[in-house]
């Protein structure tokens, strides 16, 4: 809703990262009572809504959003040259 200005909200990139955050930290799977593991719906998206804004400074400092991006590609065992 932040992120594009959706309801009535005013687009708020700082809002809609904090409530990513906020959801990105849940399990991205869970197990029902039934035994079936099913994906935990929102926690994929809210993960690559925050790396978006890593990547690309939105709604928080550009230099300090860069090296969150590379720590977090690093601790992934990613490279991003």
């Amino acid at each position: 809703m932040y992120k594009e200005g959706m309801a009535g909200h005013p687009v708020d990139y700082e809002k809609a990262r904090k409530l990513c955050l906020k959801a990105a930290e849940h399990k991205a799977f869970i197990i029902v009572p039934s035994g079936k593991v099913c994906p935990n719906l929102g926690v994929a998206e809210a993960e690559n809504y925050l790396g978006m804004t890593y990547r690309h400074g939105m709604g928080i400092d550009k230099v300090k959003s860069e090296l969150i991006f590379e720590l977090k590609n690093i601790r992934n065992g990613l490279s991003v040259s």
